[in-house]
């Protein structure tokens, strides 16, 4: 399902130090990656639906938000009306965080126009 736990620990960079990941915390970015890149939204919307969850999907960067979702109706969700991809980050200090966020955002910006469709048909108002 979408919630995969964080598997590597945060690195840090700070003022211009380079911290270098290690390779197993390195590995654990790219198997989190690759199980966000094989999973279909199409598939884990309709298990969604059928458990009676609609929400959207966020990414956390400087802020936890869904992807494609307007503003406007962002501006109408409450607290819990989204569920987060674990994992995602702003500080990013390695290709393997680079490849989760990539991930995500592609993951998420597909799952989120699937379910807004869906809400649309369901709602036309």
């Amino acid at each position: 399902m979408i919630a995969l736990p964080l598997l590597a620990s945060c690195a840090q960079e700070d003022a211009g130090v380079r911290v270098r990941m290690r390779p197993a915390e390195e590995a654990a970015l790219a198997r989190l990656a690759d199980s966000l890149a094989a999973l279909d939204p199409a598939t884990e919307l309709r298990h969604a639906l059928a458990g009676g969850d609609r929400r959207f999907v966020a990414v956390c960067y400087a802020a936890c938000e869904p992807i494609g979702v307007a503003d406007s109706v962002q501006a109408r969700l409450r607290e819990g009306d989204t569920r987060v991809v674990s994992g995602t980050s702003d500080n990013v200090v390695s290709k393997g965080q680079r490849r989760v966020n990539a991930a995500a955002d592609t993951f998420a910006l597909r799952y989120n126009r699937l379910l807004l469709r869906e809400l649309r048909q369901q709602s036309p108002d």
